[in-house]
Protein backbone atom coordinates (compact mmCIF):
# COMPACT_ATOMS: atom_id res chain seq x y z
CA UNK A 1 0.00 0.00 0.00
CA UNK A 2 1.03 3.58 -0.68
CA UNK A 3 1.85 5.30 2.30
CA UNK A 4 0.81 8.94 3.62
CA UNK A 5 0.22 11.09 1.58
CA UNK A 6 1.55 9.42 -1.62
CA UNK A 7 -2.28 7.79 -2.92
CA UNK A 8 -3.70 9.95 -0.23
CA UNK A 9 -2.36 13.04 -2.94
CA UNK A 10 -3.08 11.00 -6.14
CA UNK A 11 -6.91 9.93 -5.46
CA UNK A 12 -7.80 13.31 -4.07
CA UNK A 13 -5.99 14.71 -7.47
CA UNK A 14 -8.09 12.33 -9.36
CA UNK A 15 -11.61 13.30 -7.72
CA UNK A 16 -11.43 16.92 -8.20
CA UNK A 17 -10.20 16.79 -11.64
CA UNK A 18 -13.26 14.86 -12.77
CA UNK A 19 -15.46 17.41 -11.14
CA UNK A 20 -16.15 21.39 -11.80
CA UNK A 21 -16.44 24.19 -10.15
CA UNK A 22 -20.13 25.70 -9.64
CA UNK A 23 -19.21 28.57 -7.44
CA UNK A 24 -21.25 30.77 -10.28
CA UNK A 25 -24.14 28.95 -9.29
CA UNK A 26 -26.17 31.13 -6.62
CA UNK A 27 -29.07 30.05 -4.20
CA UNK A 28 -31.88 31.78 -4.76
CA UNK A 29 -35.20 31.24 -1.69
CA UNK A 30 -37.18 31.28 -5.04
CA UNK A 31 -35.49 27.75 -5.67
CA UNK A 32 -37.51 26.53 -2.79
CA UNK A 33 -40.66 27.11 -3.14
CA UNK A 34 -42.83 24.01 -3.42
CA UNK A 35 -41.00 22.01 -1.46
CA UNK A 36 -41.62 19.97 1.61
CA UNK A 37 -42.06 22.24 4.54
CA UNK A 38 -39.10 20.98 6.90
CA UNK A 39 -36.78 20.96 3.30
CA UNK A 40 -37.45 24.67 3.03
CA UNK A 41 -37.07 25.67 6.51
CA UNK A 42 -33.42 24.01 6.55
CA UNK A 43 -32.64 26.03 3.55
CA UNK A 44 -33.21 29.05 5.08
CA UNK A 45 -31.96 27.92 8.68
CA UNK A 46 -28.72 26.30 6.59
CA UNK A 47 -28.05 29.08 4.06
CA UNK A 48 -28.09 32.76 3.26
CA UNK A 49 -30.01 34.20 0.19
CA UNK A 50 -27.18 34.47 -2.81
CA UNK A 51 -25.20 31.56 -1.32
CA UNK A 52 -22.64 30.35 -3.69
CA UNK A 53 -23.06 26.87 -4.66
CA UNK A 54 -20.41 24.52 -3.14
CA UNK A 55 -17.85 22.94 -4.99
CA UNK A 56 -15.61 20.90 -3.48
CA UNK A 57 -15.08 20.03 0.12
CA UNK A 58 -12.27 19.02 2.40
CA UNK A 59 -12.15 17.82 6.08
CA UNK A 60 -10.71 16.33 8.86
CA UNK A 61 -12.17 14.69 12.07
CA UNK A 62 -11.77 12.64 15.16
CA UNK A 63 -14.07 10.50 16.64
CA UNK A 64 -14.54 6.28 17.59
CA UNK A 65 -15.06 3.37 15.35
CA UNK A 66 -16.33 -0.14 16.68
CA UNK A 67 -15.46 -2.93 13.58
CA UNK A 68 -18.24 -5.29 14.87
CA UNK A 69 -21.75 -4.65 16.96
CA UNK A 70 -21.54 -4.71 20.58
CA UNK A 71 -17.26 -4.77 20.18
CA UNK A 72 -14.72 -2.28 21.82
CA UNK A 73 -14.77 1.66 21.44
CA UNK A 74 -11.19 2.03 19.32
CA UNK A 75 -10.16 6.56 18.50
CA UNK A 76 -10.59 7.02 14.58
CA UNK A 77 -9.14 10.32 12.93
CA UNK A 78 -9.64 10.96 9.57
CA UNK A 79 -9.82 13.26 6.42
CA UNK A 80 -12.35 13.03 3.57
CA UNK A 81 -12.40 15.42 0.41
CA UNK A 82 -15.44 15.57 -1.58
CA UNK A 83 -16.81 16.56 -4.83
CA UNK A 84 -20.50 18.01 -6.07
CA UNK A 85 -20.70 18.46 -9.29
CA UNK A 86 -19.64 15.34 -10.03
CA UNK A 87 -20.87 13.60 -6.72
CA UNK A 88 -17.73 11.82 -5.00
CA UNK A 89 -15.56 11.57 -2.18
CA UNK A 90 -12.19 10.35 -1.18
CA UNK A 91 -11.87 9.35 2.81
CA UNK A 92 -8.63 7.95 4.39
CA UNK A 93 -8.79 7.10 8.32
CA UNK A 94 -7.01 5.02 11.12
CA UNK A 95 -7.74 3.33 14.05
CA UNK A 96 -4.75 2.11 15.88
CA UNK A 97 -4.86 -1.31 14.72
CA UNK A 98 -5.47 -0.91 11.18
CA UNK A 99 -5.90 1.77 8.16
CA UNK A 100 -8.46 2.12 5.76
CA UNK A 101 -9.90 3.97 2.43
CA UNK A 102 -13.07 4.75 1.32
CA UNK A 103 -14.63 6.32 -1.76
CA UNK A 104 -16.89 7.16 -4.47
CA UNK A 105 -15.00 8.16 -7.66
CA UNK A 106 -16.40 8.45 -11.79
CA UNK A 107 -19.76 6.29 -10.41
CA UNK A 108 -17.55 3.68 -8.58
CA UNK A 109 -17.46 2.47 -4.98
CA UNK A 110 -14.40 1.24 -3.47
CA UNK A 111 -13.66 0.33 0.59
CA UNK A 112 -9.94 -1.09 1.29
CA UNK A 113 -8.68 -2.17 4.65
CA UNK A 114 -5.56 -2.66 5.65
CA UNK A 115 -4.33 -4.51 8.99
CA UNK A 116 -1.29 -2.64 10.69
CA UNK A 117 -1.07 -1.05 7.32
CA UNK A 118 0.18 -3.71 5.91
CA UNK A 119 -2.15 -6.69 5.38
CA UNK A 120 -5.23 -6.03 3.06
CA UNK A 121 -8.07 -7.84 4.69
CA UNK A 122 -10.96 -6.02 2.50
CA UNK A 123 -11.10 -4.63 -0.74
CA UNK A 124 -14.75 -4.30 -1.86
CA UNK A 125 -15.91 -3.55 -5.43
CA UNK A 126 -18.68 -3.73 -7.31
CA UNK A 127 -22.63 -2.83 -7.85
CA UNK A 128 -23.20 -3.17 -4.30
CA UNK A 129 -20.55 -0.88 -3.19
CA UNK A 130 -21.07 1.72 -5.51
CA UNK A 131 -24.36 2.18 -4.25
CA UNK A 132 -23.42 1.61 -0.51
CA UNK A 133 -20.74 4.79 -1.09
CA UNK A 134 -23.05 7.13 -3.15
CA UNK A 135 -25.53 6.68 -0.10
CA UNK A 136 -22.69 7.73 2.28
CA UNK A 137 -21.89 10.59 -0.04
CA UNK A 138 -25.69 11.41 0.41
CA UNK A 139 -25.72 11.05 4.38
CA UNK A 140 -22.82 13.57 4.58
CA UNK A 141 -23.92 16.48 2.61
CA UNK A 142 -25.25 18.21 5.53
CA UNK A 143 -21.48 19.36 5.42
CA UNK A 144 -22.54 20.83 2.00
CA UNK A 145 -26.17 21.94 2.10
CA UNK A 146 -26.23 23.34 -1.25
CA UNK A 147 -25.72 20.17 -3.09
CA UNK A 148 -29.38 18.99 -1.39
CA UNK A 149 -30.84 21.47 -3.33
CA UNK A 150 -33.62 20.61 -6.04
CA UNK A 151 -31.93 19.73 -9.27
CA UNK A 152 -32.06 17.41 -12.12
CA UNK A 153 -30.92 14.09 -10.24
CA UNK A 154 -32.33 15.24 -7.22
CA UNK A 155 -35.94 15.27 -6.15
CA UNK A 156 -38.09 15.66 -2.56
CA UNK A 157 -41.14 14.25 -1.84
CA UNK A 158 -43.23 15.02 1.24
CA UNK A 159 -44.06 13.39 4.07
CA UNK A 160 -44.54 15.49 7.10
CA UNK A 161 -44.20 18.28 8.71
CA UNK A 162 -40.46 16.75 10.08
CA UNK A 163 -39.04 14.68 7.27
CA UNK A 164 -38.94 14.25 3.57
CA UNK A 165 -38.02 11.74 1.38
CA UNK A 166 -35.17 12.19 -1.20
CA UNK A 167 -34.49 10.68 -4.61
CA UNK A 168 -31.22 11.06 -6.06
CA UNK A 169 -29.69 9.48 -8.81
CA UNK A 170 -26.56 9.66 -10.60
CA UNK A 171 -24.51 7.19 -13.12
CA UNK A 172 -27.31 5.01 -13.29
CA UNK A 173 -27.78 4.40 -9.71
CA UNK A 174 -31.11 5.59 -7.92
CA UNK A 175 -31.07 6.27 -4.37
CA UNK A 176 -33.94 7.11 -2.00
CA UNK A 177 -33.83 7.96 1.64
CA UNK A 178 -35.87 9.97 4.55
CA UNK A 179 -33.89 13.25 6.26
CA UNK A 180 -35.66 13.91 9.71
CA UNK A 181 -35.93 18.23 10.44
CA UNK A 182 -36.64 19.82 13.67
CA UNK A 183 -38.65 22.72 14.46
CA UNK A 184 -35.06 24.95 14.12
CA UNK A 185 -35.08 23.60 10.97
CA UNK A 186 -31.59 21.12 11.38
CA UNK A 187 -31.55 17.84 9.94
CA UNK A 188 -31.10 15.28 12.18
CA UNK A 189 -31.20 11.93 10.83
CA UNK A 190 -31.37 10.58 7.76
CA UNK A 191 -32.30 6.67 6.91
CA UNK A 192 -32.15 3.81 4.25
CA UNK A 193 -31.48 0.23 3.17
CA UNK A 194 -27.68 0.18 2.37
CA UNK A 195 -25.87 -3.06 1.68
CA UNK A 196 -23.53 -3.88 4.66
CA UNK A 197 -21.77 -6.52 2.25
CA UNK A 198 -22.77 -7.62 -1.21
CA UNK A 199 -25.71 -10.24 0.16
CA UNK A 200 -27.27 -7.60 2.79
CA UNK A 201 -29.52 -5.33 2.47
CA UNK A 202 -29.85 -3.66 5.52
CA UNK A 203 -31.57 -0.50 7.05
CA UNK A 204 -29.13 2.28 7.93
CA UNK A 205 -29.04 5.87 9.94
CA UNK A 206 -26.65 8.96 10.39
CA UNK A 207 -28.14 11.42 12.53
CA UNK A 208 -26.58 15.14 13.06
CA UNK A 209 -25.69 17.25 15.93
CA UNK A 210 -23.88 20.13 17.32
CA UNK A 211 -24.57 22.88 14.38
CA UNK A 212 -22.09 25.54 13.39
CA UNK A 213 -21.56 27.92 11.67
CA UNK A 214 -18.75 27.98 8.55
CA UNK A 215 -18.61 30.41 5.86
CA UNK A 216 -22.21 31.70 6.04
CA UNK A 217 -23.28 27.93 6.13
CA UNK A 218 -24.71 26.03 9.26
CA UNK A 219 -23.59 22.36 9.14
CA UNK A 220 -23.15 19.59 12.00
CA UNK A 221 -19.81 18.67 13.37
CA UNK A 222 -21.22 15.59 14.71
CA UNK A 223 -22.28 13.02 12.91
CA UNK A 224 -23.54 9.00 14.22
CA UNK A 225 -24.05 6.09 11.78
CA UNK A 226 -25.32 2.59 12.51
CA UNK A 227 -27.30 -0.65 10.92
CA UNK A 228 -30.49 -2.06 12.36
CA UNK A 229 -30.07 -5.40 14.14
CA UNK A 230 -32.35 -7.70 15.42
CA UNK A 231 -32.44 -6.39 18.88
CA UNK A 232 -32.81 -2.10 16.79
CA UNK A 233 -29.91 0.11 15.75
CA UNK A 234 -26.41 -0.17 16.73
CA UNK A 235 -23.60 2.09 16.25
CA UNK A 236 -20.61 1.74 14.87
CA UNK A 237 -19.08 5.15 14.57
CA UNK A 238 -19.22 8.69 15.57
CA UNK A 239 -17.18 11.18 14.32
CA UNK A 240 -16.36 14.66 15.29
CA UNK A 241 -15.14 17.32 12.77
CA UNK A 242 -12.08 19.09 13.49
CA UNK A 243 -11.67 21.55 10.59
CA UNK A 244 -13.96 22.09 7.43
CA UNK A 245 -13.39 24.14 4.51
CA UNK A 246 -15.00 24.74 1.05
CA UNK A 247 -12.99 25.79 -1.94
CA UNK A 248 -13.61 26.54 -5.87
CA UNK A 249 -10.14 25.66 -6.59
CA UNK A 250 -9.84 22.42 -8.48
CA UNK A 251 -7.10 20.87 -6.89
CA UNK A 252 -4.41 22.14 -3.65
CA UNK A 253 -2.29 19.76 -2.59
CA UNK A 254 -3.43 18.28 0.86
CA UNK A 255 -0.53 19.22 2.80
CA UNK A 256 -1.21 22.61 2.29
CA UNK A 257 -4.47 22.03 4.34
CA UNK A 258 -3.60 19.41 6.40
CA UNK A 259 0.28 19.27 6.66
CA UNK A 260 -0.12 16.35 9.15
CA UNK A 261 -1.05 12.68 7.59
CA UNK A 262 -3.74 10.71 9.63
Amino acid sequence: MPTGYSRLEKEVKRLFSLSENISTCRYSSEQIVGLPAPVQRYFRYALQENQSYISYVRLKHGGEFRPVPGFKWFTIKGEEYFTVDNPGFYWSGKIPFARAADSYIDGKGHLQVWLISLLKIINARGQQTDQGELYRWLAETPWFPTALLPSERLKWEVIDNLSARIIFSHKGLKLQGVFHFNEQGQITLFETKRYMDKDRLVDWSCCYDDYQQVNNLRIPFFGEVAWKTNTGYSSYGRFKIKKLNTTNRSYMRTKQLFPETV
